[in-house]
């Protein structure tokens, strides 16, 4: 999409810092390409709106957006929480734990760009110009389930897990790894418990994060010291799409009622209770808003909720 014919989405400032929005983006005649100058205004078809989500990717104007947050400015230290200027991508980031790490991330100064398959972006297919070039932090965060039994699993079933879950980290640590090296930035990964302990009738999950968790070791030890690289391994969450949808697939292969899979999957947690999701999207935030938090974690895969 050409920015020149984009007229209706600039927005005329002048040379000074106005409004709310640490980010004034630019081009040379000084139109604004991003965040708009406005004081209180707030972009309502889902592309921005000022405060903590202060850059968020649309459906339709994202390689416009991704060039914005590329050539983001910021305004003066002090002059809004995101004074640190750090672009952080995550994926899966539209429901769920990811949607959680956004949010947290952005409470802790970052301007994060959402990629997810909802909005048009594949970690199966990462585009470049979906992708900021200036990337401190990347949140491989987006993960599919196909629950059944050895003989019921489809190629298709394995091939969707193993390329989302998988080869998704991959390419998309692949795709910003200029950008990453250049920040000496860091990679998460989110990869699950079934890395260390399988379920039944996962075995393509079970497959998949297993592989997730090996290749993230790899990664640390490739990309050492440029890039930190670990991971953190979820147990049980609580209230996600993907935890209904695993809630719904066991009930359907075991043949069990909603009470029956939530006392067998209860059983097994120490704490008797599934992991809140906010819980882990804090400790991420806290994690990843200094580098000093985590460097020492490289290689390292963190389980959380017993």
């Amino acid at each position: 999409m050409s920015l020149q014919k984009e007229e209706e989405w600039y927005h005329k400032v002048d040379s000074s810092p106005v409004g709310p929005c640490q980010y004034q983006v630019w081009d040379a005649e000084k139109k604004c390409l991003g965040p708009c100058g406005e004081p209180g205004h707030v972009w309502t078809d889902g592309w921005h709106t000022t405060g903590t989500r202060s850059a968020m990717l649309c459906d339709l104007h994202g390689a416009f957006v991704s060039d914005a947050v590329r050539d983001a400015k910021p305004m003066g230290v002090g002059d809004s929480p995101m004074s640190g200027g750090k672009i952080a991508v995550v994926t899966g980031s539209e429901s769920g734990l990811g949607a959680a790490i956004a949010v947290a991330l952005e409470s802790k100064g970052y301007v994060v760009v959402r990629y997810d398959l909802r909005m048009g972006r594949d970690v199966r297919n990462p585009h470049p110009e979906s992708l900021p070039s200036k990337v401190d932090v990347l949140v491989n965060c987006a993960g599919v389930n196909r629950i059944g039994w050895l003989q019921d699993v489809t190629e298709r079933d394995w091939d969707e897990v193993m390329d989302t879950n998988v080869k998704g980290i991959f390419l998309m640590t692949q795709a910003l790894l200029p950008a990453l090296r250049a920040t000496k930035g860091t990679v998460l990964n989110i990869v699950s418990n079934a890395a260390h302990m399988p379920m039944r009738c996962s075995a393509a999950y079970n497959a998949s994060k297993g592989a997730a968790l090996i290749l993230t070791k790899q990664l640390a030890r490739e990309l050492a010291p440029d890039i930190t690289v670990f991971s953190i391994s979820p147990n049980k969450i609580a209230d996600t799409g993907m935890s209904h949808s695993i809630d719904k697939q066991v009930m359907r292969t075991r043949g069990w009622t909603a009470e029956q899979a939530r006392n067998y999957q209860l059983s097994s947690l120490l704490t008797g209770e599934e992991t809140p999701v906010d819980c882990i999207a804090e400790f991420v935030g806290f994690l990843l808003q200094d580098k000093r938090h985590h460097k020492y974690l490289a290689g390292c895969d963190i389980p959380y909720g017993a």
